[in-house]
Order: C-alpha cells, then structure tokens, then sequence
C-alpha cells in the first residue's frame, strides 16, 4: 500500500512444486528427480525447464534426445 495508491513491486512468485495427475506424469517427476530432492514447477515448464521435460521422455522412452 502506498498513497494515493497501491505500488506493485517486481518480485518472484515463489516456487510450487511440480505436481504430477497420472502415471506417466509421476514417472517424468521421478526422472527429474533423480539428482535432487525438490522439483519445481519451472525445472519442467519454463524455458530451461522444456529441455529437462524433452530429455526426461526420451528417456523414458528410451531413445536418445536429438540436440
């Protein structure tokens, strides 16, 4: 708050966890997570995170990512 009005300020959301619905969605968070405790939302849909999405189902489906 701040007069006469409201000052928004440029800040992080914040990190939620990736949060999987079906199977093969928990099957992708535990490949992603193979080399660390936490998986946010942002390591499989962000920029970056595509990447790590595309190389995590390759995996799974065993063939190798085309870079």
């Amino acid at each position: 708050p701040a007069k006469p009005h409201a000052t928004v300020l440029a800040t992080e959301a914040g990190q939620i966890a990736l949060a999987p619905g079906n199977e093969r969605e928990i099957e992708i968070l535990r490949y992603l997570a193979r080399d660390r405790e936490y998986v946010s939302f942002e390591h499989a849909l962000s920029g970056p995170g595509l990447l790590n999405l595309y190389r995590a189902l390759c995996a799974l489906r065993g063939q190798a990512p085309l870079l």
